[in-house]
């Protein structure tokens, strides 16, 4: 069995989906299709996937950290 067969075939196991959530550390992708409706979700059982959300969700704390920065800066010239 190839990967993508395997990938297809883990993404096909109700036992991986929780919610709208999906995790399979078989299927090598980062990200995969959702079950329902259009879009699609990060694979947590993928580190890759892990690391994805982690940076997603950091992104705006640490861009509201450079805004405030800087506007302290520029509030002290």
């Amino acid at each position: 069995m190839n990967q993508d067969a395997i990938n297809q075939s883990e993404w096909n196991t109700p036992g991986n989906w929780s919610a709208l959530t999906y995790r399979s550390r078989l299927d090598t992708r980062m990200i995969v299709p959702k079950r329902t409706g259009l879009g699609w979700t990060i694979n947590f059982g993928n580190k890759k996937g892990m690391l994805l959300f982690v940076t997603l969700l950091a992104l705006p704390f640490a861009l509201a950290a450079v805004i405030t920065c800087a506007a302290s800066h520029w509030a002290a010239n």
